[in-house]
């Protein structure tokens, strides 16, 4: 098991890790531009703009992954939902959904995702995003 979490799939090569080894997408703070700028891109031929962006909404989707996210399931699961038909990419974006419509997408081919993690996937986005009107409601008084 990896120390970091280090999701990999279409828009983020392995070669961004071989650039950035200590790089922990669980922690790693892409609203603070010293850490972005302060990335590595000698061997990742993709335009950074889109390895960001992909890396945002993995973080985003390890947000509502249900376990512990340094086990050794997140990449995968994330990868399902990020390559997912309809692309999730936020838990704002899973949470418009019923819980129920949500589970109906799952299991996928690889069986990555159960519908019981699909429903605890869902109740986590939920969640997030109640916390995220709370926080704006509370902001706004």
């Amino acid at each position: 098991m990896s120390t970091y979490i280090q999701i990999t799939n279409d828009n983020i090569p392995s070669s961004f890790y071989d650039d950035n080894a200590t790089f922990d997408l669980n922690i790693f703070d892409f609203n603070n531009q010293n850490d972005v700028d302060g990335l590595v891109w000698t061997t990742t031929t993709l335009d950074q703009h889109i390895v960001i962006k992909a890396l945002e909404s993995c973080q985003r989707l390890l947000r509502v992954y249900p376990n512990d996210p340094y086990s050794d399931d997140p990449q995968n699961v994330v990868n399902t939902l990020y390559n997912n038909g309809a692309d999730y990419t936020s838990a704002h974006q899973i949470a418009a959904f019923s819980e129920d419509g949500f589970a109906a997408n799952f299991p996928d081919a690889n069986n990555y995702v159960s519908k019981t993690l699909a429903r605890s996937i869902h109740q986590m986005a939920v969640n997030v995003k109640q916390r995220v009107e709370l926080y704006q409601a509370n902001l706004n008084t």
